[in-house]
């Protein structure tokens, strides 16, 4: 190993590298506990986030979004100048990483993604919901891992006309059985 990193380092440069069971690439925690799984930690983009709001995170919640995170209010005011920078820029924040290290957001995320040029109080509401139950479970930490790699669990759901324009929702998951 060492000698491909001198071969790299020769071509593009001095590069830090890191040894050992933790390590930290792009703001993000990498853990391997040598148990065949890796624990990955988006605790500092959260942070960041909680920053970026701009407003106290003062109660807690159970879930991440209730029933009608989905339902869009037309009459809810639009945001000021200020709180739809500040929505963009959370739920930018958010997406990258739920898409990381916290998949247990990204419903909700990939909806507020979509309301981020038409942002309104309602959706502000629903924002502040997925902070205050991030801020709750800041350390969690996704395990990714494998019991065997020729196994591969997919599972599949839909429900359809669950909503009032009769669209429903589709999803699916694959596992090779561990984390």
């Amino acid at each position: 190993l060492s000698k491909v990193i001198e071969d790299i380092e020769e071509k593009f440069g001095k590069m830090s590298v890191t040894r050992g069971d933790k390590h930290v690439f792009l703001g993000i925690k990498i853990r391997f506990p040598r148990d065949g799984t890796v624990g990955i930690l988006v605790d500092n983009y959260l942070r960041d986030a909680f920053g970026a709001f701009g407003e106290p995170l003062t109660k807690s919640v159970a879930t991440p979004a209730n029933k009608d995170l989905l339902t869009i209010d037309m009459r809810s005011p639009r945001l000021s100048v200020d709180r739809q920078q500040r929505f963009k820029r959370v739920v930018g924040i958010l997406q990258w990483a739920c898409k990381r290290g916290r998949p247990d957001v990204d419903l909700a995320i990939a909806f507020l993604r979509s309301r981020v040029d038409f942002c309104t109080l309602q959706d502000w509401k629903k924002l502040r919901r997925i902070l205050l139950s991030l801020q709750d479970t800041i350390d969690d930490e996704r395990i990714i891992g494998a019991t065997d790699l020729r196994e591969l669990f997919t599972y599949i759901d839909a429900s359809h006309a669950v909503h009032d324009n009769m669209r429903g929702h589709t999803g699916g998951l694959m596992s090779f059985g561990r984390g």
